[in-house]
């Protein structure tokens, strides 16, 4: 039996490293682009949340500066100053403390 010189014996167990390594590299790439994905929509959507916020916060500010008086709730501001929230996106809770004082503004996110 006549040995090639050139493989040596080596080229069957090459094969497999030739096929694993550029395919856990691959795997590597992948598994980083959508960790970095999932990172800046979960920022996206908590950036969002806060301007929401800010959002109800000034129209409830404008509220006492014409009228005299915090509102209610958000629904007040919807109607009469003109807020617009995304409903499917957040959930706004107005906790009134008292006429001259402001509310307690809360603003979540809704799953899905």
């Amino acid at each position: 039996m006549m040995r090639n010189v050139f493989t040596d014996g080596r080229e069957k167990s090459a094969v497999p490293w030739k096929i694993i390594v550029p395919a856990l590299c691959f795997l590597a790439v992948f598994v980083t682009v959508l960790l970095g994905t999932a990172g800046i929509g979960r920022r996206t959507r908590e950036q969002g949340r806060a301007t929401a916020e800010e959002a109800v916060r000034r129209a409830a500010v404008q509220c006492y500066a014409i009228e005299g008086r915090y509102p209610r709730d958000a629904a007040y501001l919807e109607e009469h100053y003109g807020l617009i929230l995304d409903t499917e996106q957040y959930s706004c809770h107005l906790k009134p403390v008292g006429d001259n004082l402001m509310p307690e503004i809360f603003v979540f996110l809704l799953d899905g």
